[in-house]
């Protein structure tokens, strides 16, 4: 049974994607959640990043939201919120300052 969706916005992040997903996948051998990765307008190749995982499968549970115009981190979350199937909804940042399991932790708290 899914637990929760993690929602995280990404903006210019193709660099940290292989890395973010890797650190997604790690979590998931813990709990099992949703996964939806927000381009949240890039325009580097976050883009191609993001397809390439998808295509590789190499997230399980993973959808993508592509945003053309960048509005802003919280507008990334909504969409990511609307397209959950999950009562339980948390988000982090792609560029790995915050470590993805605090996400773990806060769900275990809750």
């Amino acid at each position: 049974m899914t637990k929760f969706t993690l929602i995280i916005p990404c903006y210019n992040e193709e660099k940290n994607i292989q890395k973010l997903a890797t650190q997604i996948s790690n979590l998931k051998r813990f709990v099992r959640f949703d996964t939806i990765l927000v381009n949240n307008g890039s325009i580097d190749n976050t883009k191609i990043e993001l397809e390439s995982l998808k295509k590789k499968n190499k997230i399980k549970k993973l959808n993508i939201i592509n945003i053309k115009k960048n509005i802003g981190f919280g507008n990334a979350v909504k969409k990511g919120v609307l397209k959950s199937k999950t009562k339980i909804i948390c988000y982090t940042h792609a560029d790995l300052q915050t470590d993805i399991k605090d996400v773990l932790k806060a769900f275990n708290i809750f």
